[in-house]
């Protein structure tokens, strides 16, 4: 969606108007507050989740995603800013 006034930046780049996957590829997402979607899994296997889609991994059921290195590192830096704010 293209604002009617001024522009939307991400990291000092100009989102307006982009595409929602390629916004989503610059590492901007929309959540949904559903709390109990996954409700069986813990935090860190729950932030790990959109992480896989956002590197391309998407349904991973046949590999071992604690070996992705870039999904691992994220998961563990995210959880450490949301306890840097509680």
């Amino acid at each position: 969606m293209i604002p009617t006034a001024g522009s939307i930046l991400l990291k000092g780049e100009i989102i307006s108007g982009l595409p929602s996957y390629q916004i989503n590829r610059r590492e901007l997402s929309l959540s949904f507050q559903v709390t109990n979607v996954f409700a069986n899994m813990s935090v860190w296997e729950n932030i790990r989740c959109p992480l896989l889609w956002a590197t391309g991994h998407r349904y991973s059921f046949w590999k071992n995603t604690d070996n992705l290195p870039e999904v691992r590192e994220r998961t563990a830096q995210i959880l450490h800013e949301i306890n840097r704010y509680n």
